[in-house]
């Protein structure tokens, strides 16, 4: 009740939390108010919707074989599930059957969205465990989702931090979701944007194509240079 009534007063004030690491004095207090504010992902927990999985690791287990592990972004992913594994350094998405799936190390017959989960997957017949990706970037969808990796994209871009101006030509490493590659600027709506401005730029992957989707925030930095956007639209 009384973190409750700490947080209501608060809309446009940070209240600050004496504590004390020694006699552990207010660390309750301070649990209590942690546990009270909202969610910052509306995470779609419809299990009718469809599932999508962002796959940040993946690695093989002894006696056990393929196993991905990432954050469930929507829908609900089952044991028995067949899914879309991709995109692999040629753009393709491979079929996946999930075997078997782990939340905090505890085996569960489904995992929903806004959970972390590890799931062993079995790879189609004669595929090799090589197909797996070695960096982020990867998804698992359902099959009827019919993805497509696209090599370009269209974003709004805002340039937090740069020592003179970005141009077209300009590349560094884009972040959206749990891809991660270095990208180049090849069209802008401007000349030249500079610290504090923003328009909107197509960007081109720079080593494979990835799959995004519309709507995703973007982080792009290279040094101490920070540009920042969401994707607008996904071209071919």
């Amino acid at each position: 009740a009384a973190a409750a009534a700490a947080v209501a007063p608060c809309v446009d004030e940070v209240p600050v939390v004496l504590v004390s690491s020694v006699t552990g004095q207010g660390l309750s207090l301070l649990q209590q108010l942690l546990f009270l504010l909202p969610s910052r992902v509306a995470w779609a927990r419809d299990e009718g919707s469809d599932a999508e999985m962002q796959v940040e690791e993946c690695f093989l287990v002894d006696g056990v074989g393929p196993v991905l592990a990432g954050t469930i972004r929507s829908g609900a992913v089952r044991v028995g599930d067949v899914l879309l594994y991709g995109p692999d350094t040629a753009g393709k998405f491979h079929k996946v059957v999930v075997r078997s799936i782990h939340v905090n190390r505890v085996s569960v017959g489904k995992a929903t969205a806004g959970q972390g989960a590890t799931l062993a997957v079995k790879l189609p017949r004669g595929a090799r465990a090589s197909m797996l990706r070695q960096r982020k970037g990867a998804v698992l969808l359902p099959q009827s989702a019919k993805p497509v990796a696209a090599w370009e994209l269209e974003a709004e871009l805002l340039v937090l931090q740069h020592p003179t101006g970005i141009r077209a030509g300009y590349q560094a490493v884009l972040h959206a979701a749990c891809v991660s590659q270095a990208a180049e600027i090849v069209e802008m709506d401007a000349e030249t944007l500079t610290t504090g401005h923003s328009g909107v730029v197509r960007l081109r992957f720079c080593q494979h194509a990835e799959f995004v989707v519309e709507g995703t925030p973007i982080l792009m930095r290279d040094g101490r240079t920070r540009a920042v956007g969401r994707v607008v639209r996904v071209l071919a």
